[in-house]
């Protein structure tokens, strides 16, 4: 009986339910070719990696290659290539207005007004406050409310701190942003994440989680579980020269390169200020005001001149990462995962766990601060009291709520950074560092810009007299600038699309100048180098027989055929008209062909080999020059002969 009242209750259900057909686009990757394995020389990586392929980690397991490598043999995998697909499909789903299991239940109408969010982009959080609400003033009264979602004009509406007459709120579309949602990852785009920490004491794990930790002994920033990589960090805060008191070691395999302020050392050799570096495996570039070391590890090191690293690593590190960046998987809650396995609930205990024991002798663990101005506020700036200073803060960090950065927030959530900045302001202010508490909240803006450009949302936010950076030459500051800096050594290639996907904050010459060392110049003034000495615009230098003219940087030669001499030894020494030299005894009696015109046949060149006894390997040379013959032996004799 029992189960003939459940079939009665579904085909009640199927034929009551307000049942709707819909079409669903699927999207989806195809695999277009395999994964590929070899082994190569470990001296060789960069060049594979440059090529697409990498370092092939002991965790991978995959089927292939067997067993540990020869020595000076590193094992590596190229990717499957993939391209984005769809297709459709029809399914059966609740029709408009209606839910639950069955379809049975009538769902209640919006509000007429819309819906208000203690987000900034109309997104429900998990824990945070959401209502319906008549207007947007009645939103953005209310002590949370940040943005509203018009039922009507299906728009998403931000509230604003600015107050017009009248008290009512100003608002600020937030647009739809192109890609920004169901973006399909191509092989070139593959799915990374970034993990961030500046002015000492801010952290962003690759999950996206904010903390503060004021740590001061040298903590493993992030890493793999199988440590074939790692970067530890020892920040220092309230430093007299921002930057210079923060040490970073990067070790990718064999290789270790520790950064401190401007000074950047390999194995403990000091390298060039500016000079790219090619390791093995391991290459350092400076792009913009970032120093970059990449690897095929798949994973990505950026440093700037000041307090701020980051570290990308790619969507095959999933699951593999630990230190103070936290687990890498997509899930917030779980980056305070400790060492031991354990999950740690207050930051400072999490951010201690990972302490070294390379630390120094009686480093103190750090101690948990509270978020925005409370933690900081132990102590003031004289004649300033706690209220007048959280007060300041909200006015400098507010900024980051409004124009120009509203564009932003529909794809980065501006909270976490606003509440950086407060703790960044007061907690410079308590300890009277004023250069410092300016620095801290210019990183902290800087942050979020560089978060909107990976987004492809790049925002001009520098101003005079606020955060404002200084180019030279006549160069112009961006967060975006182009990893493949418009120099008069490129005048002339195209920019490659890869040059502004990663892009990184510096200087640049605007449109249509290039950079020639000193200052920003058009084309025609870019100067050319030859054997690391300097030449003008319109300078000459000769190669062979061809006069070379430096022009918009390179350098024009003429394509005339120059004069060749090919020479013979008596002892068997040859040089040919190319310059390469080589040793050759013919036996005696023989005859060689020297030269030959084999397009026309009107010159021939023949050698007669005989005894070297006498020193002298040739015995006689005999030229063959249309109807004339020339012949002269090693006696001295000439003869002539004409044919005709």
């Amino acid at each position: 009986m029992l189960l003939l009242a459940v079939l009665f209750g579904m085909l009640w259900a199927l034929a009551n339910g307000r049942w709707c057909e819909q079409t669903e686009t699927i999207h989806v990757e195809e695999e277009v070719t395999p994964r590929r394995e070899d082994l190569v020389p470990c001296a060789s990586l960069y060049h594979y990696t440059r090529l697409g392929w990498r370092l092939d980690l002991p965790r991978s397991g995959h089927e292939g290659l067997s067993g540990p490598p020869a020595p000076g043999l590193c094992r590596i995998y190229k990717p499957p290539e993939t391209r984005p697909a769809t297709w459709n499909r029809t399914v059966r789903a609740c029709c408009p207005g209606w839910g639950g299991a069955q379809c049975t239940d009538a769902l209640m109408e919006d509000s007429p007004g819309g819906h208000c969010f203690a987000t900034w982009q109309c997104q429900p959080l998990g824990g945070s406050a959401n209502t319906s609400t008549e207007n947007l003033e009645e939103c953005c009264a209310r002590p949370w409310g940040h943005s509203w979602w018009d039922s009507g004009s299906q728009l998403c509406l931000s509230c604003s701190s600015q107050h017009f007459p009248g008290n009512a709120s100003s608002a600020v579309l937030l647009q739809p942003l192109p890609g920004a949602v169901g973006q399909l990852w191509s092989q070139r785009q593959r799915p990374s994440a970034t993990c961030a920490t500046w002015s000492g004491f801010h952290y962003r794990t690759f999950d996206g989680r904010h903390y503060h930790f004021l740590g001061h002994c040298t903590y493993l920033l992030a890493g793999a579980a199988d440590s074939t990589w790692a970067v530890h960090l020892r920040p220092r805060d309230h430093c007299p020269q921002p930057g210079h008191c923060q040490l970073v070691l990067v070790i990718m395999g064999s290789e270790e390169v520790q950064i401190q302020g401007r000074d950047v050392s390999v194995k403990g050799q000091l390298i060039p200020d500016g000079e790219p570096q090619m390791l093995h495996g391991l290459s350092l570039q400076w792009q913009g005001d970032w120093l970059v070391l990449s690897g095929g590890l798949g994973v990505v090191v950026r440093l700037d001149r000041s307090s701020s690293v980051s570290i990308s690593v790619d969507h095959e590190h999933s699951g593999q990462t630990q230190g103070l960046c936290g687990l890498y998987n997509g899930r917030p809650e779980d980056d305070f995962s400790e060492p031991g396995g354990g999950l740690a609930m207050l930051a400072a205990t999490f951010g201690n766990s990972w302490k070294l024991p390379s630390s120094e002798p009686g480093c103190l663990d750090a101690v948990e601060v509270d978020q925005g101005c409370e933690g900081p506020l132990k102590g003031t700036e004289a004649g300033m009291d706690a209220g007048q200073l959280r007060a300041e803060a909200q006015d400098v960090c507010h900024q980051l709520l409004e124009s120009p950065f509203w564009q932003c927030h529909a794809q980065v959530s501006p909270d976490e950074y606003h509440e950086a900045c407060l703790f960044a302001y007061c907690a410079g202010a308590a300890l009277g560092h004023q250069e410092g508490r300016q620095e801290a909240v210019c990183a902290t803006f800087a942050n979020y810009a560089q978060a909107c450009a990976r987004r492809r949302i790049h925002v001009l936010w520098r101003k005079p007299g606020f955060c404002e950076r200084l180019c030279p030459g006549g160069q112009l500051y961006s967060d975006c600038v182009s990893s493949c800096a418009p120099s008069c050594s490129a005048v002339g290639q195209e920019e490659e699309g890869s040059c502004r996907e990663e892009c990184v904050s510096g200087c640049e010459c605007p449109p249509g100048l290039f950079w020639d060392g000193t200052l920003c110049v058009p084309a025609s003034r870019c100067p050319c180098y030859h054997r690391r000495q300097r030449y003008a615009p319109g300078d000459t230098v000769h190669q062979l027989c061809n006069p070379c003219v430096c022009q918009d940087g390179h350098w024009h030669c003429a394509q005339a055929l120059c004069p060749a001499e090919c020479a013979v030894g008596g002892d068997g020494h040859y040089l040919t008209f190319d310059g390469r030299s080589f040793f050759f005894r013919g036996h005696p009696g023989c005859h060689y062909s020297l030269v030959q015109d084999y397009v026309k046949g009107q010159l021939l060149i023949v050698l007669e080999h005989g005894d070297c006894d006498s020193g002298s390997c040739l015995h006689a040379l005999s030229v063959s020059l249309g109807d004339t013959h020339i012949q002269l032996r090693d006696s001295g004799s000439l003869r002539s002969t004409f044919s005709g």
